[in-house]
């Protein structure tokens, strides 16, 4: 029985297939192969990860950013999970959208590299209301916030340099006829990003 390619196994039609005969080439040809079989399946796991960690949310620039995203939680521990409706936010320029939602998620990626790792979690939605395209980011944050014209302000000692992010998030959101609300709910930092359908669509 020959393995399947790496390319094959992460054919998301044949997946779990062609995973298990990687599986048993292993089991069959461990002590014959020189870890040969076993270095493929290795190959194929990680080959699956790269494959599921790539966006398909509807919106090539969303899943650019998601994508970019979630490799970085990956590395660093942090739990990443999204729903996205990415044709809400058709009508948001790609720079726009980069800036905003980079924005938004590094600050929430900056902030639970300070907590423990089980607590590293971070949770993105994006989806239409009563005619309107909301992007609802939330993450865990033990430290209690200071909050000024309703966003909250940096703890960097540098404020000179830091805290901008989040002004750039409300000028796209203002661009575009929309608003933005943040705030802290006990361990929970939530932003919601809100825009008119007919501006985002």
């Amino acid at each position: 029985m020959q393995c399947p390619s790496v390319k094959e196994c992460i054919c998301p039609k044949v997946s779990c297939k062609n995973h298990g005969r990687c599986c048993d080439c292993v089991i069959k040809h461990r002590e014959t192969d020189g870890g040969q079989a076993e270095k493929q399946l290795l190959d194929t796991e990680q080959a699956v990860r790269d494959y599921d960690a790539v966006a398909c949310t509807g919106s090539d620039p969303l899943d650019l950013i998601l994508t970019e995203k979630k490799r970085i939680c990956d590395a660093d521990h942090i739990e990443f999970t999204y729903m996205a409706d990415g044709g809400a936010l058709a009508a948001i320029g790609f720079v726009d959208l980069y800036v905003m939602l980079s924005n938004a998620l590094d600050n929430a990626i900056e902030c639970v590299l300070g907590e423990e790792e089980p607590n590293r979690i971070v949770t993105m939605k994006v989806f239409r209301k009563n005619g309107a395209a909301i992007v609802n980011i939330e993450n865990y944050c033990s430290h209690r916030l200071r909050f000024e014209g309703g966003l909250p302000q940096t703890i960097k000692e540098d404020k000179e340099n830091h805290g901008f992010g989040m002004h750039s998030i409300r000028s796209v959101a203002q661009k575009y006829g929309g608003s933005i609300a943040a705030g802290q709910e006990g361990d929970r930092f939530i932003l919601n990003i809100m825009f008119p359908l007919a501006a985002a669509e």
